[in-house]
């Protein structure tokens, strides 16, 4: 307690000097048409603040954010950028609720006990609903790869899988991060062949039922999948001899499966959930240049503005306890960001021959759904969009290092980068790639050029300290006056920049995959099988002839019923093998086979 109350103090007294470092506490006081720290720490100190709840998609905190951004764009004189609008609505499957009759029992030599909701156990929210009866096996952390088979002298078919949550840290055998992930072992059950799984958190996680665990609602997962307290699996082994803690213990020091059939011990429950659809926005502003012929080419500056909540699914706080997600960093700072530029953009209209779309998107965290549903809107079509500028997390500069990918979208890109950057000196760490996990992927997918901004992660991404006092002002404004330049430029080039499309290199990704097809997923898909929305220039899939709007519903012999399944087999392909895939295209199915390399 004392050592709690030290750490409170310590962050009390960090937040107070921050403070005093900005002794005006109102935004109207140092209001001004040029980009400064003082209107940035203004602007994030409202958005970051623990009242708008972590700013997740269809909440208040959600509403108030898009009227505070509104309010914004009207007094700097921007127009409505959906016709006579400022918003665009969507909706996504996000919320489920308890219904009807929800029962667990498990039963152990002869005895049967009753798990109460909430308490006890509780559905993952997307769980299949129905009865189930089935006997019980452990598969340890349900990890099924080259080096670490768990499921190799253990048949799970027909049964309920408990699996411990995350991957063993072992210190002779490197786990890939994806065998770790709770739909990637699902997956693999289901593959298997069992008929439920149910998750535990092991002995060095909190012994709690997350309540707030809701992940992609859209893909199904095929299973019933639930939580259930780890003290009550702990008696459950202690009625069949086992401990459980022992044999954790077991798995993790000497890297070998603990996987074993609970003979006497049965599951008995009813699962009942409904799902239903929530509405978030984008935010569109629009400027329009100065040239009569040029004007109607528009760049697009942007960034998403909402974050994670109370955590959600992408949270990445050691303890699950409930918390909010202010999401200062990520990416209150990338939506300051577009606030300050349209504010000194606006105030110097003249000097921009080229129109501008300001936006702040919805819904990014849940797979850029809402950039995503922009690209595919008849509002997209409107506008003849030459470049994108994407602001994501650029509020915690380090080492003067700043991050801009996209740079081979275009060969305008790097020299003009370069080149600005003789006013700044920052470390530039440029990427040649347009997609990746932020907004600008959508639009590099319709052949847009593209820039990334970006100032590195941190330990508190995705988690609940990330706050508003922890950015780097002074680094934030420096980014934002040289994307300013960089835009300025962009605006009044000649010709607009031309797309390139970056030839994928075969690097090895960061989910440790073997081999990738190079296809980008379709997150707006809730249909059966997986639908793609882009392919890499040379890849395994352009190889095969595949495009944009396939849906690939078997791979290497496994039916592919979401991401997940997909992600599941792509685990196990590696190079050399003969790579099966059978997809659908305006109706009608394909099969073709291409060699991994």
């Amino acid at each position: 307690m004392i050592k709690i109350l030290k750490l409170s103090l310590i962050a009390f007294l960090f937040a107070f000097n921050f403070a005093h470092s900005f002794p005006v506490d109102s935004l109207e006081l140092v209001r001004n048409n040029e980009i400064t720290k003082q209107e940035l720490f203004q602007h994030l100190k409202y958005l970051a603040d623990d009242k708008l709840e972590g700013r997740f998609p269809g909440t208040q905190g959600d509403i108030d954010s898009r009227n505070y951004i509104i309010s914004e764009f009207k007094k700097y004189g921007l127009k409505p950028g959906n016709r006579d609008d400022y918003l665009q609505f969507f909706s996504f499957q996000r919320e489920f609720k308890i219904a009807g009759n929800n029962y667990t029992y498990l039963s152990t030599n002869g005895k049967t006990l009753k798990l109460f909701l909430e308490n006890d156990w509780y559905p993952v929210s997307y769980s299949e609903n129905g009865k189930f009866n089935a006997e019980l096996v452990f598969a340890g952390y349900g990890i099924n790869s080259d080096n670490y088979n768990e499921y190799k002298n253990i048949d799970v078919k027909g049964k309920f899988i408990i699996i411990f949550k995350g991957a063993p840290g072992f210190k002779d055998k490197r786990i890939p991060e994806y065998l770790g992930k709770d739909r990637y072992k699902i997956s693999i059950a289901k593959e298997l062949g069992a008929n439920g799984v149910i998750f535990v958190n092991p002995p060095d996680y909190d012994d709690e039922i997350d309540l707030s665990l809701v992940d992609d609602l859209s893909q199904k997962s095929g299973l019933p999948v639930i939580q259930i307290k780890r003290n009550i699996i702990a008696g459950l082994f202690e009625s069949e001899g086992l401990n459980l803690d022992n044999i954790y213990k077991e798995i993790n020091s000497t890297s070998n499966p603990q996987s074993i059939a609970l003979k006497k011990s049965k599951i008995e429950m009813q699962i009942e959930i409904e799902k239903k659809e929530v509405e978030t926005t984008n935010i569109l502003g629009y400027l329009e240049g100065s040239d009569p012929v040029l004007k109607n080419e528009v760049i697009v500056i942007g960034a998403h503005y909402d974050h994670l909540g109370y955590g959600e699914r992408n949270s990445l706080d050691p303890s699950k306890t409930r918390k909010i997600h202010n999401g200062a960093d990520d990416n209150g700072s990338g939506t300051v960001g577009v606030l300050e530029l349209a504010q000194k953009i606006s105030s110097n209209k003249d000097l921009f021959k080229r129109s501008v779309l300001f936006m702040c998107f919805g819904a990014e965290e849940q797979g850029l759904l809402g950039s995503d549903y922009f690209v595919k809107s008849d509002l997209f079509n409107k506008y003849n969009i030459v470049s994108m500028i994407n602001l994501d997390m650029i509020g915690r500069l380090e080492n003067n290092v700043l991050v801009v990918n996209g740079t081979g979208t275009s060969d305008t890109w790097e020299k003009l980068l370069n080149e600005t950057n003789s006013n700044y000196n920052f470390s530039l760490s440029l990427g040649k790639e347009g997609f990746g996990g932020s907004d600008h992927s959508s639009f590099n997918r319709k052949k847009v050029p593209v820039l990334f901004f970006f100032s590195g992660i941190h330990s508190d991404y995705h988690k609940s300290t990330d706050d508003y006092w922890k950015i780097n002002y002074d680094g934030q404004e420096r980014i934002l006056r040289y994307v300013y330049d960089v835009a300025k430029i962009v605006a009044n080039l000649d010709s607009k920049p031309l797309y390139v499309e970056v030839t994928e290199n075969n690097q090895p990704t960061r989910t440790n995959f073997k081999v990738t097809l190079g296809v980008i997923p379709d997150f707006s898909y809730n249909d059966k099988g997986f639908r793609i929305s882009g392919v890499k220039q040379g890849s395994l899939a352009e190889k095969a002839g595949m495009k944009s709007g396939d849906i690939i519903i078997k791979l290497i012999g496994k039916d592919i019923n979401n991401i997940y399944d997909y992600t599941a087999a792509l685990g196990d392909l590696k190079k050399g093998d003969k790579v099966e895939i059978v997809y659908i295209r305006d109706g009608v199915e394909t099969s073709v086979s291409i060699d991994a390399e």
